[in-house]
């Protein structure tokens, strides 16, 4: 079974070889070749791939806000006239691009672009999201580990050896078993010692309390000893 996934994976990696761009995610000493249509360089890291991933985003993002809601606000600023009458503010380039120099006239092309940079990014999270799940399931599927090669038995003789039990695989299918471990179910066990756990701390509990009880006895005892003890000094002292 392992044998023909494998042989699978390799025809349909094969097949699609020619249309891979240059994008390697490196993982477990192998590199492997995504699909990617927006990168076309190298990569060997796999913490790089992700860190470059992040910025590329973020430089998308940013790219969305810019072009289409703070142009127009520029190009406002420039073609204020604000500076040219106010004394206070100089004429210079940083505040002829920014809001200072702006034209305060009735505009709503501002709030509209900014309506439409914000449907734009929110269409560009989705976007993002689905080619997100599209590189996990690639990477998932063609990046081949020891879990594709794990089967699980249930229901088996306590009795059977790993080496019966290795050769009766063998004999009925067509694979090749590596190694054999064994699991025991152990639920009983944990919740016999939870109990087991939970009697020894009553039990402390209340031998505990016993001999609370028994010393704050000893020490009652001690001071009504005392107290009559006193009080047959008190007679004595009295009649004499």
């Amino acid at each position: 079974i392992a044998q023909n996934r494998i042989e699978k994976r390799y025809k349909k990696h094969r097949s699609k070889q020619r249309y891979m761009p240059l994008l390697w995610l490196y993982n477990r000493n192998q590199l492997i070749r995504y699909k990617y249509r927006y990168l076309r360089i190298r990569i060997f890291r796999k913490w790089h791939t992700f860190i470059f991933l992040f910025y590329l985003i973020l430089l998308f993002f940013l790219g969305i806000i810019l072009f289409v809601s703070c142009i127009y606000g520029l190009v406002k600023n420039i073609t204020g006239k604000i500076c040219e009458i106010k004394f206070d503010c100089q004429s210079n380039f940083l505040n002829m691009l920014s809001i200072t120099n702006r034209d305060f006239k009735i505009d709503n092309i501002q709030s509209i672009l900014n309506l439409v940079s914000t449907i734009l990014l929110i269409l560009s999270t989705f976007i993002l999201n689905k080619k997100m799940i599209n590189l996990n399931n690639y990477i998932d599927e063609n990046n081949i580990t020891p879990t594709d090669f794990t089967a699980v038995f249930s229901n088996i003789d306590s009795n059977i050896s790993e080496k019966e039990l290795q050769d009766y695989i063998q004999n009925t299918s067509n694979c090749k078993v590596v190694k054999v471990i064994f699991g025991y179910d152990i639920s009983q066990y944990i919740i016999l010692k939870s109990k087991k756990q939970i009697a020894y701390n009553q039990k402390l509990k209340y031998e505990n309390q016993e001999e609370k009880k028994i010393k704050l006895q000893n020490q009652n005892n001690k001071l009504m000893n005392q107290i009559n003890k006193q009080m047959n000094m008190n007679k004595i002292v009295i009649f004499n």
